[in-house]
């Protein structure tokens, strides 16, 4: 007969002690951190509104021509995470260009965070408290943490007619129209003008260069409005996108499309001229 008692089997009057005779003593299970996914960098959010463009006063003279500009625009991250022993929680820190951590997050189960950033000191040569990317921390139940990295903050803007409020650390945009495009203006505009054509098939082809990276999002600021219509989104000759710029009241400096791309890629508009709603205003195009 065979019995089992803490631990210790007995048998035949054979002793076996857990340790002895090969056997090895039990491990205590080691609690690993959880898992957590992150976007390589923020995008910038669909949906929101970019700031017009104001005059920002430079105490110097390191970055000619540059400070005549203010840009804010809508960021966004996202993220998940899991645990085999429980709920998640987040919480995030906010790096500046220079000066190390800025605003915090305490921890919490949200998984999606909204940022605004603008590029006012960029343009004054400096940058020091520009947010310029993002700790990510996942923690579990028992305290084990695992902290992820996401870049993106810093960005340019290209407005229509090329003039770039430039961060020095993204890929700057060059924009090539067709023929059928003309300039409008009102001081609605993010720098008080648009690009805008209602002629079938007129194309904006967009490329990029520079940037720390070959990896970069580009969002599209127009103009949604009653007389606004749907135009395509070609990446590199291939269909990406449909956007409808259609909206019962005028909303201007819109984000209106957005997407991760390499900088070599090439992003071409496509107006489609919808009966009745034929036109599209393009007012700029972010890179970060």
């Amino acid at each position: 007969m065979v019995k089992v008692r803490r631990g210790l089997v007995a048998s035949a009057g054979v002793l076996l002690v857990a340790g002895a005779m090969g056997v090895a003593p039990a491990q205590a299970a080691v609690d690993a951190p959880p898992a957590l996914t992150t976007p390589a960098a923020s995008s910038f959010l669909v949906g929101s509104r970019v700031s017009v463009d104001t005059p920002v006063p430079c105490d110097d003279a390191w970055q000619p021509g540059q400070g005549k500009v203010w840009v804010t625009v809508q960021q966004v991250l996202s993220w998940s995470g899991s645990d085999d022993t429980g709920p998640v929680s987040y919480s995030w820190v906010e790096n500046t260009k220079g000066w190390g951590p800025g605003a915090e997050g305490a921890s919490s189960p949200a998984t999606r965070l909204v940022r605004a950033t603008t590029d006012a000191n960029q343009e004054c040569g400096g940058g020091s408290w520009m947010p310029s990317d993002w700790d990510i921390t996942a923690t579990d139940a028992s305290g084990q943490a695992i902290t992820n990295n996401v870049g993106g903050g810093l960005f340019s803007f290209t407005q229509n007619n090329n003039a770039t409020d430039d961060s020095h650390y993204a890929a700057g945009a060059v924009i090539d129209y067709s023929a059928g495009w003309a300039t409008a203006t009102c001081g609605c505009w993010s720098d008080g003008s648009v690009t805008t054509t209602s002629e079938k098939g007129a194309t904006a082809t967009i490329t990029f260069a520079g940037g720390r990276s070959s990896d970069l999002h580009v969002g599209l600021v127009m103009h949604r409005g009653p007389a606004r219509g749907r135009f395509r989104v070609l990446v590199n000759g291939t269909r990406v996108a449909t956007v409808n710029t259609h909206a019962p009241t005028n909303q201007p400096r819109m984000v209106v499309w957005q997407r991760a791309i390499k900088v070599t890629d090439t992003v071409t508009i496509v107006n489609l001229a919808s009966r009745g709603h034929g036109r599209i205003d393009l007012d700029g195009v972010l890179t970060n």
